[in-house]
Order: structure tokens, then sequence, then C-alpha cells
């Protein structure tokens, strides 16, 4: 029998362990790909259809944002930033870092903003934290990458084919805007309503200029015309009524910038129920709750029965201020959110807008509740809930967690929107809430718990 010669196999492996190696077996740190091609193949690998706006190394933001958020202090010399903002935590960066930069400390950092961004999520939005707590770096040579997508598996393939001599991705980015502008749409709608009331203010001045035209035939016309002619030049004796005007707009707004919402003051105020004196926010706050009240609350009906009531009303009413999770300059968050006003009137609110308001009404129906002041995400977000005594027992209540952010299409299902009403204290240790517990009661009631305590 001949004897092959195992010569060309060894070369076909030689080849393919060059192949795989690269040169000499280094990894090959060098590629051609720009970071927003990078970015855009990143992006691409995981399928989303997402609209995203870019901010590039080039352009006067990207330094405050890499700085800012990423606390990204190496020196860059390239890079790309990707993002969808709003409630959606898809984001994805790529940065070329000088020569002499520690790319470890930078991809620490982007690692940071990650578990920061999951903690701000958490509870409010889970499909999004969800994301976030799977989310996580690349590095390769000088490039660092962010990689907040779902896919992390084709996003690291992606960040690496960069490397390995594929043809960079010609396809144009599914762009929202090529630059961040501040977007003030919900502002705009409240301009016009102030505007209407003063363009029919200017029409009955022009009513007299009429009259004398018809009335050329009468002799007391002639004087009357010859006065206004004259008017122009007494008019310097009219100033002191200028200053005058002023000072009665200013304390208007003056007061408006000054208030701040105070519990009491409402409390005392439905109690003697008079509220005409009350600031015009104040009033709001109380009509609307005198209202709902009036709507959902008879005498026949039980603490319990009340309780829910309202906590079903607030999460049927009211949302998560989503611009609250968006770091993102164009974000505006309503300056009311963390109060009774910015969700009774405004329909959004955080945590504290949240626990405040369901402690107002509450308080209004004479059920005992009380708020605390903790935190979530393993202590690392600050956040708020309440307490309420029904039967002589104590139970929590969380409305916030109770109306989270979702994208599903379909409303949510009862069992999420009473997951964390009326339960122990030990229920919340064991959802990421932390608390100073020799502060409050301990909430043990179950009797009149919404579901079993899981």
């Amino acid at each position: 029998m001949k004897r092959r010669s195992a010569l060309p196999l060894l070369l076909c492996l030689l080849v393919l362990l060059l192949t795989a190696c690269g040169n000499g077996g280094k990894e090959n740190n060098t590629t051609t790909w720009t970071t927003e091609q990078m970015a855009g193949a990143i992006l691409a690998a995981g399928d989303s259809t997402a609209q995203v706006s870019a901010i590039r190394s080039q352009e006067a933001q990207f330094a405050s944002y890499a700085e800012g958020y990423y606390r990204l202090n190496e020196a860059v010399e390239e890079g790309t930033i990707l993002y969808v903002g709003g409630v959606s935590a898809l984001e994805v960066a790529v940065f070329r870092l000088a020569g002499d930069a520690d790319t470890a400390k930078a991809e620490a950092a982007l690692q940071a903003y990650i578990d920061g961004r999951a903690g701000a999520f958490t509870g409010y939005a889970p499909e999004e934290a969800a994301v976030l707590e799977q989310s996580g770096t690349a590095v390769r040579g000088q490039y660092v990458a962010l990689l907040i997508c779902p896919n992390q598996e084709a996003a690291q393939a992606a960040f690496a084919s960069a490397f390995q001599g594929a043809p960079a991705p010609t396809d144009p980015l599914p762009l929202k805007n090529d630059v961040l502008v501040p977007v003030q749409e919900p502002e705009k709608p409240e301009d016009p309503e102030p505007a209407p009331p003063e363009t029919p203010e200017e029409p009955p001045e022009e009513v007299p200029q009429e009259s004398p035209a018809e009335a050329p035939s009468g002799t007391d016309t002639p004087p009357a015309e010859e006065p206004p002619a004259e008017t122009p030049a007494e008019q310097p004796p009219e100033p002191p009524a200028a200053p005058e005007e002023p000072p009665a707009e200013l304390p208007a707004p003056s007061v408006e910038t000054v208030w701040q919402y105070d519990h009491q003051r409402l409390a005392d105020a439905w109690e003697a129920g008079d509220w005409s004196g009350l600031a015009e926010k104040d009033r709001a706050i109380l009509d609307k709750c005198k209202e709902v009240i009036d709507a959902l609350i008879t005498d026949n009906m039980s603490l319990y029965d009340k309780e829910l009531a309202i906590h079903d009303w607030m999460i049927a009413w009211a949302d998560y201020d989503r611009a609250e999770l968006d770091n993102h300059d164009h974000s505006q968050a309503d300056p009311d959110n963390d109060n009774p006003y910015g969700l009774l009137v405004g329909r959004k609110g955080i945590c504290l807008g949240y626990t405040y308001t369901f402690r107002l009404f509450m308080d209004l129906l004479d059920i005992e509740c009380t708020v605390v002041h903790g935190t979530s995400h393993g202590g690392a977000d600050e956040h708020a809930w309440n307490m309420v005594r029904l039967d002589g027992e104590w139970y929590c209540v969380d409305v916030t967690w109770d109306d989270p952010i979702t994208s599903s299409p379909f409303p949510l299902p009862d069992t999420t929107t009473h997951m964390y009403f009326n339960v122990t204290s030990d229920f919340l240790r064991r959802h990421d809430h932390q608390w100073d517990e020799t502060a409050v009661e301990e909430a043990k009631g179950t009797a009149l718990a919404w579901a079993a305590d899981y």
C-alpha cells in the first residue's frame, strides 16, 4: 500500500491556524471601519427597527455627553453614540481612544453607566431594565464599545467583525436626527392660549376711528379730530402711568416660582371646606381631588374599598414621567412630577408624585397613611412608597411600581397593577425595596391584601 505524504495536511492546518490567530497568534486590533460604521453594524445586528439619534465626536455636545453621562475622562480620538431616547434603553456607543488612554478604566466607566441606568429603569420600566441587566461592553485595542441592546451575542460578534477584515457596512443608519435639538413641543400648546385674548382687544380700538369718517356733515367732528393729532405731543406727562402696570404684573410670576407643595396646607383647607384663598396650584389640586372623590367614593364603602378605588384611578389616570428616564439634553421632565399637581393636573409623576398624591387622598378620606423614603436597585436608586393602616394593621402600597411603563399594546394584567398593593414589609424586602426599618412600622397585615403575598 502506497504511503501518502502528510505535508499537504500539515500545510492546511498551518494556514487555518494563521487565519484564526492572526499575525503570530496575536489578535488584530486595527480596523479601517469608522466608529459610526461599527456602531451602526452593532445596532443592525440586533434586528432593531427603531430610529436612533446620533452624536459624533466632531459635534459640540459629544464631549459633555461622554464626560457627563459616561464619566469617560480618557482622551477620545473618534467616537459615535447612537440612542433612541425616551423610555427605550437601547444605546450603542463606540470610542477610539488615544494611544496612551487607559481602556480598562474607560470600560469600567461604561459598565458603571449601565448599572446606573438599570437602577433608573428598575420598577418603572421592567422590560427595559431587563435589557440593561444583561447588557455589557467590549474592548479591542484602543476601541471601547457600549452595548445596551437585547442580543448581546450578536452585538459582540458585530463589534469583532470590524477587526476581522469584513467589509465595512454601507447602509445608512436609521437616524431620527443627526444633531440633538431641544424639543419644546409641550410648551407650544400653552403659548397660543394666552395670545387670543389680546387680539380681540385691538378691534374695539379701531371702531371709534370709523365713526368720524361717517360724520363729515357734523360741526363738532372737526375739532374732535384735531386733539388726537396733538395728543402725541402731550404724551410726555403720561409716562408715570406706565411704571404702575409692571408692579401689578410682577407678583403673579413670583408667586408661581416660589410655590411649593405643602401637604398640611391642603389638608387644613379641605377640613375647613374653603380653599378660595389658596394659590392657584393648590386650588387645582383640591378641585381635582374633590372631583375624583365625588365620582368614586360613597358613604357605604369600606376603607379598603376607598383605598383600592383611589389606587386604581391613579394608575388609569396618570403615567410615570417618561422624560425622567431620558438622560438626553432634549428631554424635559415635568417640574411638578414630584408632587400632586404634576400627577393630578399634568397627569405625570415620579415616585414622589405618586406617593404624595396617594397620601393626600388617604388623608382626605380619613385613612391613616404615611410616606416611606427608601431606595431600590440594591440601594443605588432613591425610591418612595406608602404605608396604610386598616383595621389596626399596617400594609405597604407602591402605586408607582403598580403602574409600570411597557411596550405591550395590551392592558396590563391585574396581577401586575396590584402586585404592590397592600403587601407586607417582608414582601418589599424580597422585591428590591430598602429603607431604614427602625424609622417605620413593620407592615404585617395580610387580611386586606389584594392577593396572596407572593
